[in-house]
């Protein structure tokens, strides 16, 4: 599914539902979508995950394309939607963009700010990106009925139905990826690993370790690292695998595969099946990382690692039920940045 028509199908299902649990005598000619996006990031005492209210769960401002690209998809979709008369008759939509930095208090400030009484009385929210950001916004929002549709928040957590009553999301949780890691594991006959977890929620990386137990999958070596990856390293390396997997956020990939080639675990002895949040062989293109690892060196950590990853975009080459295929999609949004994108041709 291109990214245009994935939007559309996102507004389409979000006013829809909106529309069922919204009274409608409260509902205008113009249906205000609020869009909650990382457009910039926060002051970095504000940005740090151990002061109340932060959120460090992407480096935000590495982003600023995607970001811009995930507008332009929305924008889009709003223009085809409000210029055809056989969906969402009576309606127009319009678009609120709101920048939450990826962080928890400039979020929910935004989200005040929206829920003030003002000629616009039918909200639905598109977001956000960061999970922290997404659970507190999901948690708050649908104390006004509003609908959230996330198109980047991968944390199982969200899937509690109770807490989060009112989220939707166009992504898999991070936890249908237990069977990929699975699978890839019996392919090989590895019995026996190590498990390196970011610390953003712990009840779901417990989880994570359960599932491969209860599959006969020992686990040597359970690491929740934090900041200090110097630490987590030699923890890990003291565990004596020669298996990890790792999940991880774009704020620390360059960092942990640094440390990966410092640590000198990688090679023909070790294998690595990774779960980032972006595409880190992307991150090659810079000349040098964090703990002064060069590019070459980096390559060399990568060499041979395996990554699971979901296809963003369908990887059939078909007309949607807009009329377009993902190329020309694709070079529509293109033309509004001036940029190009290649993701129809390797769509992981």
């Amino acid at each position: 599914m291109a990214l245009r028509n994935l939007f559309r199908m996102i507004i389409l299902v979000t006013c829809s539902l909106a529309l069922t649990f919204v009274k409608p005598t409260y509902c205008q000619k113009s249906l205000t979508l609020a869009v909650f996006v990382p457009q910039t990031s926060a002051e970095s005492n504000d940005h740090d995950s151990s002061v109340e209210g932060g959120s460090n769960d992407h480096d935000v401002s590495a982003h600023v394309d995607e970001v811009e690209r995930i507008i332009q998809g929305i924008r889009l979709a709003a223009q085809d939607i409000n210029n055809r008369q056989d969906l969402l008759h009576g309606y127009q939509i319009q678009l609120d963009i709101r920048d939450t930095k990826c962080n928890i208090g400039y979020a929910i400030k935004e989200l005040f700010e929206i829920v003030q009484p003002s000629s616009h009385t039918c909200f639905m929210l598109i977001g956000a990106d960061c999970d922290r950001v997404t659970q507190q916004l999901a948690m708050v929002s649908k104390f006004w009925n509003l609908l959230t549709v996330s198109y980047g928040s991968t944390t199982p957590s969200l899937s509690n139905r109770l807490h989060y009553s009112y989220f939707f999301r166009t992504v898999p949780t991070d936890s249908l990826y237990y069977r990929a890691y699975l699978a890839i594991l019996h392919h090989f006959n590895w019995t026996s690993v190590s498990i390196l977890q970011e610390r953003r929620d712990e009840t779901v990386a417990d989880r994570f370790r359960y599932f491969l137990t209860r599959n006969n999958i020992h686990v040597q070596g359970f690491i929740i690292f934090d900041k200090d990856t110097d630490e987590s390293f030699q923890r890990l390396k003291a565990t004596g695998s020669r298996i990890f997997l790792a999940h991880f956020d774009d704020h620390n990939q360059e960092s942990l595969m640094c440390s990966i080639y410092r640590y000198k675990l990688y090679g023909k002895n070790y294998a690595w099946i990774l779960k980032p949040h972006s595409n880190i062989a992307h991150s090659t293109a810079n000349e040098r990382f964090v703990h002064n690892c060069t590019r070459a060196q980096l390559s060399e950590a990568l060499e041979g690692i395996i990554i699971i990853e979901f296809y963003p975009v369908s990887p059939f080459n078909t007309d949607t039920v807009a009329g377009m295929v993902c190329t020309l999609r694709f070079s529509i949004i293109s033309q509004k940045m001036n940029s190009s994108i290649s993701i129809c041709d390797n769509p992981i």
